[in-house]
């Protein structure tokens, strides 16, 4: 009995472990990761988001974004890419990807439950 309470210890130990360190963006000594995961409201670039709300890459709809894959929309604001081989494509035409793209800021909280 006590063997069975130490293993379910240990794994509930290694469980909390394991949640604490995920989300966490750096290394050990604080140095931040390059890769970002959240939405691009909270890229710290001062440029204006095309949808503060962005997430995935408009072109192939994966995340997370790139800060450092992105291209201005005139007068619209900053879009953000998860890689620069999107970005690419998206310069290339801009107007494909943004005819069908709905900013997330603009969608119900239905909506988006819906795309997930």
């Amino acid at each position: 009995m006590k063997q069975r309470i130490l293993l379910t210890l240990m794994v509930f130990g290694l469980v909390m472990v394991f949640f604490t360190a995920c989300g966490k963006q750096g290394d050990t000594q604080g140095n931040p990761n390059p890769k970002f995961h959240g939405p691009a409201r909270a890229i710290d670039d001062g440029a204006k988001k095309y949808d503060p709300l962005q997430g995935n890459c408009p072109v192939c709809n994966k995340g997370p974004i790139n800060p450092d894959f992105y291209h201005d929309v005139e007068g619209e604001g900053r879009i953000y890419f998860d890689r620069e081989e999107c970005m690419k494509k998206f310069k290339e035409n801009p107007q494909e990807y943004l005819k069908d793209y709905q900013k997330t800021g603009q969608k119900s909280y239905q909506e988006m439950l819906q795309q997930q």
